[in-house]
């Protein structure tokens, strides 16, 4: 899809983009949490290994980071400070009028993604370099064919 995608423009494009590309990323990220839960292996390095797979289109290695703060998320929920898919009380202090919440749902991704850092940041472990390592080389294999 994205190799055509280079031969449309205008409404096409980002027609294509949202409905296609969005639906197929709310999907991987979907199947990275059921990864994330081992729901599609049995042996959890499969698990961790189809995780990889599922990430590379994404284009940000985020398949193990996911699972390890997704796991908090289930073992600590609602506890400020350690489950990061709550907001946080600053965001609820800004983000607290229609105008205000509509751009927190339209920037939404970005808050999920870069809140962990903020709020309980981890040292990444040998699982986030691997996944790096080959979301990285996809990546780039994928822009050197284009």
């Amino acid at each position: 899809m994205a190799y055509y995608m280079r031969f449309v423009n205008g409404w096409v494009f980002f027609a294509g983009a949202y409905v296609v590309g969005g639906t197929c990323n709310h999907m991987l990220m979907l199947a990275m949490h059921e990864l994330a839960h081992n729901l599609g292996f049995k042996s959890m390095k499969m698990n961790r290994y189809f995780s990889f797979f599922a990430n590379l289109p994404i284009g940000i290695p985020s398949a193990i980071s996911f699972k390890r703060y997704h796991m908090d998320h289930h073992r600590y929920q609602g506890e400020v400070g350690i489950d990061v898919d709550i907001p946080t009380p600053a965001e609820g202090r800004i983000f607290n009028s229609v105008p205000m919440k509509l751009l927190f749902v339209i920037f939404q991704i970005f808050f999920y993604a870069l809140r962990p850092l903020f709020v309980a940041p981890k040292k990444p472990g040998p699982w986030e370099l691997g996944n790096a390592v080959v979301c990285v080389a996809f990546d780039a294999a994928v822009l050197l064919t284009l």
